[in-house]
């Protein structure tokens, strides 16, 4: 039987720069062992168990639900009754994650600060990018296409998870969930979360 991770790696599909460059429409398999060693440990970012277990996903919670739980000044403000109405979501939840599960968003430019709660949150998806960037450093990956998108999400395990990010979205993707993730509308940065396989302390 051939070693597995002599099989054709599906990230061929991406340049050294990292950034996928093709249409393919054939999912390769990715070995588990190959995928650790395509990304950093971003000690930064909370470990993906202990970030999942508080995410806010959009199998179990609305947008308004989000804004309810969140609460305090930030939720009002954004949610159903706010000034300008029931707002998107999608970077809160993410905010939401980084805090519940230990990264709390310091002070920043661009996060409102929840009083209540005081806690931070980031509240615009190209915000949370360059937030990303900042405290991350450079995405793991960059992908331009739906089916490139698939290739990393097949070769995940329980172990992995990601944020993927654009200017106009972030969502959380898992082996097991990957609802509202990437719509394929523009380029969407990855950046991998801790696994049991990183040393972060």
């Amino acid at each position: 039987m051939p070693d597995q991770d002599n099989r054709r790696n599906p990230f061929d599909v991406f340049n050294t720069s990292r950034v996928s460059y093709t249409n393919s429409k054939e999912i390769h398999e990715l070995s588990v062992v190959k995928i650790r060693r395509q990304h950093k440990c971003h000690c930064a970012l909370p470990y993906v168990e202990d970030f999942q277990k508080v995410y806010l996903d959009y199998s179990n919670y609305t947008q308004q639900k989000v804004w309810e739980i969140i609460g305090g000044n930030v939720g009002n403000y954004y949610g159903i009754n706010g000034p300008d109405g029931l707002q998107n979501s999608c970077a809160a939840r993410i905010s939401y994650g980084l805090n519940k599960s230990g990264k709390l968003i310091p002070e920043h430019p661009h996060a409102d600060m929840n009083f209540s709660k005081k806690e931070r949150y980031i509240v615009s998806a190209q915000r949370m990018n360059q937030y990303f960037k900042k405290i991350a450093g450079k995405p793991d990956y960059i992908v331009k296409t739906i089916d490139d998108f698939e290739k990393i999400k097949s070769s995940l395990d329980r172990t992995l998870g990601f944020i993927i990010s654009d200017s106009f979205h972030i969502g959380f993707v898992s082996h097991s969930y990957q609802k509202e993730s990437f719509h394929g509308n523009s380029p969407a940065d990855i950046w991998f979360l801790p696994s049991i396989h990183c040393n972060c302390g």
